[in-house]
C-alpha cells in the first residue's frame, strides 16, 4: 500500500471515529434520559413500526387503513405519549410497501425506545459505508472532509430514523458495481422501492453504463420480486391500492406537509401559504417529473463524464420530485463527493460553487427560513454547473 493510499485510508477511519463518537451520545441518552421520548414518539421510525406491527399481528390487509395505523400508533408507542397528543387529528402514516413493514419485524420484539436505537445505529452505519464507497467509485484519492459529518440532512435522516440512508448506501453501491457486475447493480438499484418516489433515480444508471441490458434486467428484476412479496403480503391488488393509497395520504393530517419539504411543490407552497396539496400543486409535481424525464433524455445524448451525470442526476432528481423531505438531502452526499473531488484536483471552480451550496442549502431550510429559496438556489446552481461542464467537459473530468 502506498503512503498516499495509507493516508487516505487513515483519514476515512477518522471520520468513521468522529461520526459515531458524534452520534453515541445521542444513542445512550435515547434509551437513558426519559426527556428524549419526544424524539422516539414523533421521529418517523414510529411509522415503520406500527406498519411492522400491522404485519406482525397478521392484518396485513389492513396495512393502508388510516384507522388502523391510528389505533397501532397509540399501541407502539404505549408508555411514550404524556397523554396530550394529536392523533385525533391525524397521523403520521405509514406509507410504504409492506416489504418494508416485513424487513422490520425484528424490530417488533424491542420496545419502541430501544429499537430505535437499534435502526439510528444502522443508519449511521449505511452513512458511513455509503461516503467511503461513494469516495470508491469517484476514484477520490483525497481525504474525506471532516465536516461531512456536520451535514445537517445526516442529523436529520439519522434522528428522524428515515429511510434515506438506506436509499444512500443503496445507490452508492449501485454506482460503484455499475462497471463490474451491471447486474448486481440493477437488483441494487431495486431497493429504492422502499421509497417508491426515488425510483425515478434508478434510471440514471443507465445513462452511464455500456452494460445498459443487464442493469436494467437486474432492476427489473429486483422489482418484479419486490412487488412480488409485497402482494403475498398484502394480497394481489397491492399496486392498485397502494397507489390509490400515496395519492390519498399525501395530505397535512396523514403527516405530509409540503412546506417542509425540498422540492418544486415547496417553492408552491410558500407562494400560496398552503401545507395541503391541490390540484395545481398535482400540475406542478407532474411538470417536474416530465421535465426531469427531459433533462435525463438531454443528459443521456450528450457526451459529458459519467460522474458529472450522476451529480446532476441526483440532484435534479431530488427538487424534481413529488415528495422530497429534509432527511432525503443526505442522498446529496453522492454529487457532493463527486464535486469535492472536481474542484481539489482539477480547480473547477463552479463545482467549489456546486458543493458549497449543497452544503449550506439544507441549513437554511433546516432553521426555517428561505427552504423554497434553497430549492431555487439548487435548481439554479446545478444548471450553471451543467452548462460549465458542456462548455468545458475537460475540467471536470
Amino acid at each position: 500500500m502506498s503512503t498516499k493510499s495509507l493516508i487516505s485510508k487513515i483519514n476515512r477511519n477518522m471520520f468513521a471515529l468522529a461520526l459515531f463518537a458524534l452520534f453515541l451520545p445521542i444513542i445512550f441518552a435515547s434509551v437513558l434520559l426519559p426527556k428524549y421520548s419526544e424524539y422516539v414518539v414523533n421521529s418517523d421510525f414510529r411509522a415503520f413500526m406500527v406498519g411492522a406491527t400491522i404485519i406482525k399481528d397478521q392484518r396485513a390487509s389492513e396495512l393502508y387503513d388510516l384507522e388502523v395505523q391510528k389505533t397501532y400508533t397509540r399501541k407502539v408507542a404505549a408508555g411514550l405519549y404524556d397523554g396530550d397528543d394529536n392523533l385525533n387529528e391525524g397521523v403520521l402514516s405509514y406509507r410504504n410497501p409492506p416489504i418494508v413493514a416485513a424487513a422490520l419485524l425484528p424490530l417488533t420484539m424491542l420496545s419502541l425506545r430501544h429499537a430505535y436505537l437499534a435502526f439510528m445505529f444502522i443508519n449511521v452505519l449505511a452513512v458511513f459505508l455509503s461516503i467511503n464507497y461513494a469516495w470508491k467509485f469517484a476514484k477520490n484519492e483525497n481525504a474525506i472532509p471532516v465536516w461531512f459529518v456536520f451535514y445537517i440532512p445526516i442529523f436529520i435522516s439519522v434522528i428522524y430514523g428515515q429511510l434515506s440512508p438506506i436509499i444512500l448506501v443503496s445507490l452508492a453501491f449501485t454506482f460503484g458495481s455499475l462497471s463490474k457486475k451491471p447486474f448486481g447493480a440493477g437488483l441494487l438499484a431495486g431497493l429504492l422501492f422502499i421509497k417508491p418516489q426515488f425510483l425515478i433515480l434508478s434510471l440514471i444508471p443507465a445513462l452511464v453504463t455500456s452494460k445498459r441490458k443487464l442493469y436494467l434486467s437486474g432492476l427489473l428484476t429486483s422489482l418484479a420480486s419486490l412487488i412480488l412479496v409485497s402482494s403475498m403480503l398484502y394480497g394481489f391488488n397491492f399496486v392498485p391500492d397502494y397507489a390509490h393509497f400515496l395519492l390519498d395520504s399525501e395530505r397535512f393530517t396523514a403527516g405530509t406537509n409540503i412546506k417542509e419539504n425540498y422540492n418544486i411543490q415547496t417553492i408552491y407552497a410558500y407562494l400560496t401559504n398552503s401545507v395541503e396539496p391541490n390540484i395545481y400543486g398535482t400540475y406542478l409535481a407532474l411538470l417536474g417529473l416530465g421535465t426531469y424525464l427531459v433533462i435525463l433524455a438531454i443528459l443521456h445524448r450528450q457526451k459529458l463524464p459519467s460522474d458529472t451525470i450522476i451529480a446532476i442526476g441526483i440532484t435534479y432528481g431530488l427538487l424534481l420530485n413529488v415528495h422530497t423531505m429534509p432527511a432525503d438531502l443526505v442522498i446529496m452526499l453522492i454529487p457532493m463527493a463527486i464535486t469535492y473531488k472536481m474542484f481539489v484536483v482539477s480547480g473547477n471552480k463552479i463545482a467549489r460553487l456546486f458543493y458549497l451550496v449543497m452544503l449550506l442549502a439544507p441549513v437554511l431550510g433546516f432553521f426555517g427560513i428561505l427552504r423554497a429559496g434553497a430549492v431555487i438556489l439548487l435548481l439554479a446552481v446545478c444548471g450553471i454547473f451543467w452548462l460549465y461542464s458542456i462548455q468545458k467537459p475537460a475540467s471536470v473530468k
